[in-house]
């Protein structure tokens, strides 16, 4: 297949802003020579809420590409993601003509910037499955860059269905391709590349990706966190035992994954375990999708003081004082490995999803009693030596380094052997 050359363009199409911008300022501060990088914003809307995002693209320094012809972006947003089906029904004609106007616009800016090779971090979104089309059709690679943990959801009946009907009604007859092909990440379309963190999430693949589609590139990022990991070692392995931790817990969306008697399990976890446990302080990080008064009002804020909600500090600088990181399987657990602080899981078997933690590694725990152990053993010295030795091996495990070296030569050897 040849490929197009002549612009030198790279168009990074993110998906989700705090994982995706991340990745992309360390790529085009670190671009390859003959390659210019350009932040393309589709302005699609996502299936959660986009606030409090930790990293931001720095305009002056990046060029940024903007669709502002968006129609109601808060219509295409309930039609597809929350409307019921007899408000899709009376509202069908309205969205696709409002998808066509804005997919012609997104059409009429790729044909303007023509760029060489397009990356996005997700091939699921309605919009990228139509610039997929746009890039096959001009010979142009497509690329799906990891930009968080790999998961294949198992849908009910339902929603299979649902699907199916989508495919036939959308994909088919109307050309708007609002049903999935299928249930894999980063597989939607067989030509497609698919460059991940390292050889770890291949698995997934076996069998249904040419092995030559694949590459593997690391996450710059994450590479940054764990270069920057020896301060927060340092701090945490010269304060073990500290009579006051401080405890960070990452929250989840876990609307739609999980009953409200199980959210409410979780939650009267988190209560116990700051009621009693006042030397400790526990600071609640608020997923993107969340809202902070959920949390807020867990106490009474005159009689419980050792708990806090944050949602102006990053990621980032709340790692840097954290002795213990605690969520549901949440990708922030992975992070807070990679720069040296332990995790708990709490409940884990409630949520379907892969495990990516190592049993030996993470702490599982199902209930108060469990959880408010693993406290106690985490304050101390061995145990902190213990953790870091197989930290090591977690993370030769799962990440490549030298990856913005690695993404640019993948990016040459896709061009090399395809022109």
């Amino acid at each position: 297949m040849a490929h197009n050359l002549k612009s030198n363009k790279i168009l990074f199409i993110p998906d989700a802003h705090y994982l995706s911008d991340p990745i992309y300022t360390r790529l085009a501060a670190n671009k390859i020579e003959k390659f210019n990088y350009y932040y393309f914003l589709t302005n699609f809307p996502m299936n959660f809420v986009q606030r409090n995002e930790d990293i931001k693209v720095d305009q002056k320094q990046f060029d940024k590409i903007h669709i502002q012809n968006n129609p109601n972006k808060d219509f295409f947003f309930n039609i597809i993601y929350k409307a019921n089906l007899i408000y899709k029904i009376k509202n069908i004609i309205k969205f696709i003509k409002l998808y066509k106007f804005y997919r012609k616009d997104v059409y009429h800016t790729l044909n303007e910037y023509s760029p060489s090779i397009i990356i996005v971090t997700t091939d699921m979104l309605l919009i990228n499955r139509d610039i997929y089309k746009w890039a096959f059709s001009k010979n142009i690679p497509f690329i799906v860059y990891q930009s968080a943990f790999l998961e294949s959801p198992h849908y009910n009946f339902t929603a299979n269905l649902k699907n199916f009907l989508y495919r036939i009604c959308f994909n088919r007859l109307l050309n708007i391709p609002l049903g999935r092909y299928n249930n894999l990440y980063g597989n939607e379309f067989k030509d497609s590349y698919l460059f991940l963190w390292g050889e770890y999430f291949k698995k997934d693949y076996s069998g249904k990706k040419a092995d030559d589609k694949i590459k593997y590139v690391g996450n710059p990022y994450y590479e940054e966190v764990i270069a920057g990991s020896k301060d927060i070692i340092n701090r945490i392995k010269n304060s073990l035992p500290k009579e006051n931790l401080n405890i960070l817990i990452c929250t989840n969306d876990l609307t739609g994954f999980l009953t409200k008697e199980e959210i409410e399990k979780i939650f009267v976890i988190y209560q116990k375990a700051i009621i009693e446990n006042p030397n400790h302080h526990f600071i609640f990080k608020i997923h993107p999708g969340e809202s902070e008064q959920k949390y807020e009002s867990l106490f009474n804020k005159e009689k419980v003081k050792n708990y806090s909600v944050e949602t102006k500090q990053t990621m980032t600088q709340l790692l840097g004082y954290a002795h213990i990181q605690v969520s549901i399987g949440s990708l922030t657990s992975f992070e807070a490995i990679l720069s040296g602080i332990p995790i708990i899981i709490i409940n884990s078997k409630l949520l379907k999803i892969a495990d990516h933690f190592n049993n030996e590694l993470d702490e599982k725990v199902y209930n108060y009693d469990e959880f408010n152990e693993k406290i106690r053993l985490m304050n101390s010295a061995s145990f902190y030596k213990s953790f870091l030795l197989k930290r090591k091996d977690y993370i030769d495990k799962f990440m490549k380094l030298d990856s913005v070296d690695r993404l640019n030569n993948a990016i040459i050897d896709i061009f090399a052997n395809e022109i």
